[in-house]
C-alpha cells in the first residue's frame, strides 16, 4: 500500500474517531438522555464539530502524528497523542468563549476520549502488527541486533 494510502486511511479514521468521541462527550456529559442537551448546544453542533476536527487534524499535523511509523509505536508517540489531543482542545476551548457556546464539561470529556481512540488505535495497530499479522504470514523467526 503506498504511503498515500496509508496516511488518507488515517486522517479518514481520525475522522470517524473524532467525530465518535464528541458525540459520546455530548452523551456523557448528560447522562445518555439526548433529550437533556440543551437546544442550544445542539443547534450549534454542527459547526463546532466541523471546527474541532480540522483544528484538531492541523494540531496532529504538526505533532506528525501521520508521519511516524505507527507498527513501531511507543511511549514517545502516546506522549505526541497526548499532548496533540490537549493543545487542540485547548484551542477548542478557547474557541467556544469566542465564537460557539458548549459546556466545558464536553471539552474536557471529548479530550479524554480523543486520547483514548486516537491513541487507542494507533496501539491497536501496533498489536495487530506484531501478533496477529505475523502469525498470518507464518513468520515464526525473531529478530536480532547484534552489536560490538
Amino acid at each position: 500500500m503506498s504511503r498515500r494510502i496509508k496516511i488518507g486511511s488515517l486522517v479518514l479514521l481520525d475522522i470517524v474517531l473524532l467525530n465518535l468521541s464528541l458525540i459520546l462527550a455530548y452523551l456523557i456529559r448528560y447522562d445518555f438522555s439526548y433529550t437533556s442537551i440543551p437546544r442550544e448546544f445542539l443547534v450549534h453542533y454542527f459547526v463546532f464539530s466541523i471546527a474541532s476536527i480540522i483544528i484538531k487534524l492541523v494540531i496532529f499535523g504538526i505533532f506528525k502524528l501521520y508521519q511516524s511509523l505507527w507498527r513501531y509505536a511507543g511511549a514517545y508517540e502516546l506522549v505526541s497523542v497526548v499532548v496533540a489531543a490537549f493543545i487542540s482542545n485547548a484551542i477548542l476551548f478557547a474557541y467556544t468563549f469566542v465564537a460557539v457556546h458548549v459546556s466545558s464539561g464536553i471539552i474536557i470529556i471529548a479530550c479524554l476520549l480523543d486520547i483514548f481512540m486516537i491513541g487507542g488505535s494507533r496501539l491497536a495497530y501496533r498489536i495487530y502488527r506484531r501478533t496477529i499479522h505475523r502469525a498470518i504470514s507464518g513468520k515464526t523467526e525473531r529478530r536480532v541486533l547484534i552489536t560490538r
